[in-house]
C-alpha cells in the first residue's frame, strides 16, 4: 500500500472513530488495520492528533486578518496527545462528511506550517545563500535554475561565461539543472566536483566527503583536486554515490528509496526498518534542542513512519506508545531512555 492510500485509509478511520457511532466491531478492525504496518499507525497518529485539535486551531487564528497565516511557530503540537473539552463534538453538529474531510485537510495543513517553515538568508552579494537550522527554501537561478536548499545550508552560487559554479559550503541541497552546453554546471564540496548539463541530483555534504541521488539525466562525479578524468565516475538516473576520502561507493536505488531519500524537499523525513541512532541524527539536524539517547540499550531499536521533519513530536510520542522508550524533557535537550 503506498503512502498516499495508507493516509486516505487512516483519515477514513479518524472520520468514523469520532462521528459517534462507534462500535466494539470498528474498534478491532482499526487495531487490525494499525497492527499491519508502523507506517499506518504513524498516519493514524498524525492525523487523529490533528483531528482533535481542531476545536483550538480556530482559537489559533483569532485576532488574524482574513488570509493572512500565523507565523511560524504559532502552532506547535504537543509530544502529548491533546485533549478536547466535553461537549466539544457537539458544537458541529453542521458538518457533513464532505465539510469533516475538508476539515481535517484543512488543519493537517495549518498543523504542517506550524511545523516546518521556508526560511532564507540572503546575504551581502545577490550569489550567496543560506538556511538556518530547520529552514527549507527553494531558489530560482537567473540561467533558469533552481535549487532547494535543506536544514542549515550556505551555498555560493557565480554564473560566469564559461561555466555556472556551486560552492555547497555545508548542508544539502536539490538540484534541477537548465540545459547550457556552452556553460556546464559545476558543484564544488572542497576538492570535488559534480558536473551536469541538464539534470536533477541532490547533494549532501559531510565535512569534505558528500553523497549524491541522481533522479534524472546524468551528473559526472570527480574526486581527484585537478580535475583528472581516471578520478571521474559517470552516474545515472537512480544512481546514489557516496565518498570516503578519495574512494566513491556507488549503488542503484529503487524508485521508492529514491523518493525516501529526497523526502526532505517537502518537509518530510522517512524511515524503513531505521535504527533509532540514525533516526535519531536525521531528526536533530532539524533542531536547535537535540535529542539525546542516554541508554546504549535501545539504540538499536528499529524505527519505521514519515514524519515532519521540523516537529519531532509525533516522532517522540510513537516511541513512548509503542516502543520500551521514555521521552525526557530536560533545560536544553530531549532525552531517550528505557522504560524501567
Amino acid at each position: 500500500m503506498d503512502s498516499g492510500t495508507i493516509e486516505e485509509t487512516a483519515a477514513q478511520w479518524v472520520l468514523r472513530q469520532h462521528e459517534g457511532a462507534w462500535t466494539a466491531a470498528d474498534a478491532e478492525r482499526l487495531e487490525a488495520w494499525l497492527e499491519e504496518s508502523v507506517l499506518h499507525r504513524v498516519a493514524f497518529i498524525r492525523l487523529d492528533t490533528v483531528w482533535q485539535a481542531i476545536p483550538r486551531l480556530k482559537v489559533l487564528g483569532a485576532g488574524q486578518p482574513k488570509g493572512v497565516v500565523p507565523p511560524p511557530g504559532a502552532f506547535k503540537a504537543p509530544a502529548s496527545r491533546p485533549t478536547v473539552e466535553p461537549g466539544a463534538q457537539a458544537r458541529y453538529p453542521y458538518f457533513t462528511r464532505w465539510k469533516r474531510w475538508a476539515a481535517l485537510a484543512a488543519s493537517v495543513a495549518l498543523a504542517l506550517l506550524g511545523g516546518s517553515y521556508l526560511l532564507l538568508s540572503q546575504v551581502s552579494a545577490a550569489n550567496y545563500y543560506s538556511t538556518p537550522i530547520g529552514g527549507l527554501a527553494t531558489v530560482p537561478l537567473a540561467d533558469g535554475s533552481t535549487m532547494s536548499l535543506n536544514t542549515e545550508t550556505r551555498i555560493r552560487v557565480s554564473l560566469g561565461k564559461h561555466e555556472r559554479r556551486v560552492d555547497l559550503e555545508s548542508g544539502e541541497a536539490y538540484f534541477v539543472v537548465a540545459k547550457d552546453s556552452s556553460r556546464p554546471f559545476v558543484i564544488y564540496v572542497g576538492a570535488k566536483q559534480l558536473k551536469a548539463l541538464g539534470t536533477e541530483f541532490s547533494v549532501r555534504r559531510a565535512a569534505d566527503d558528500l553523497q549524491v541521488y541522481v533522479a534524472a539525466g546524468r551528473v559526472v562525479l570527480t574526486t581527484s583536486p585537478q580535475g583528472a578524468s581516471d578520478g571521474s565516475v559517470s552516474l545515472e538516473a537512480g544512481m546514489v554515490a557516496k565518498t570516503v576520502k578519495s574512494e566513491v561507493l556507488v549503488s542503484q536505488a529503487t524508485p521508492t528509496q529514491l523518493e525516501d531519500a529526497l523526502s526532505w524537499r517537502t518537509g518530510f523525513v522517512t524511515f524503513h526498518d531505521t535504527e533509532l541512532i540514525e533516526a535519531v541524527a536525521e531528526f536533530n539536524r532539524y533542531r536547535a534542542r537535540k535529542i539525546v539517547i542516554v541508554d546504549p540499550t535501545i539504540a538499536s531499536l528499529r524505527i519505521a513512519g514519515k514524519f515532519r521533519s521540523g516537529n519531532a513530536d509525533a516522532f517522540l510520542w510513537l516511541l513512548q506508545k509503542g516502543f520500551p522508550v521514555t521521552v525526557e524533557e530536560q533545560e536544553r535537550r530531549t532525552v531517550l531512555k528505557r522504560r524501567s
